[in-house]
């Protein structure tokens, strides 16, 4: 029987940056990335990092290995990394977020992992997540407005793999001009940017770890 095509890695995110389109000139964003299907026991592991960034550009250089590590996972045959950056983040979503986190029993400073185990029971792993979103009903979700990913096999993978991952739009966007005042409600749209227009792009390091 051939060997199975197996590595252990660890994924850390080495930076990020979007356009002045879709960021302000300091924005906060929660940044989600998605492992998708390490190995045949486990569909999909996920990261959710909060993310500061000026003029679009989220410096790194600066961070320790502790705050850029994702994931640190087995992959075995075809192997998925996907991220989404969304909106950026209101002040009072960010309150609820930090508030319900630190009070709660995960203790985790803002930044999630969870799993999601596919079979009878799958969701299970998920409830921290599921729980958290409830408590955060009250405040509106922050929209997805970039993704994007790259497939991957552990035969390709040095000992040090650098990824920039295109991110682009969701949706189309358009901005609305016309005269101000209650009377002039005739706006002019126009198209800002199409669905799937490449908008940011997300760095990413896949390290090989010796046994």
């Amino acid at each position: 029987m051939a060997a199975k095509d197996k590595k252990e890695i660890e994924v850390l995110l080495e930076g990020l940056d979007i356009s002045p389109k879709v960021a302000s000139s300091s924005s906060r964003h929660l940044a989600t990335v998605e492992l998708i299907w390490p190995r045949p026991t486990l569909a999909a592991k996920t990261a959710v990092k909060t993310l500061s960034l000026h003029k679009g550009v989220m410096a790194t250089t600066d961070w320790e290995w502790h705050k850029k590590i994702l994931f640190k996972e087995d992959v075995e045959y075809r192997f998925g990394i996907n991220v989404k950056i969304t909106e950026s983040l209101t002040s009072a979503f960010m309150d609820s977020f930090f508030r319900f986190f630190a009070s709660s029993l995960f203790g985790i400073g803002g930044d999630i992992v969870e799993d999601l185990i596919p079979g009878p029971g799958g969701n299970a792993a998920a409830a921290p997540l599921e729980f958290a979103r409830k408590k955060l009903a009250a405040t509106k979700d922050p929209e997805i407005i970039l993704e994007g990913g790259v497939t991957l096999l552990p035969s390709q993978l040095s000992d040090t793999l650098d990824i920039e991952i295109p991110l682009r739009t969701i949706k189309d966007a358009y901005a609305f001009t016309g005269p101000v005042g209650p009377k002039n409600n005739i706006k002019t749209k126009k198209l800002l940017s199409a669905a799937g227009t490449m908008m940011g792009r997300a760095n990413i390091r896949i390290n090989k770890l010796a046994h």
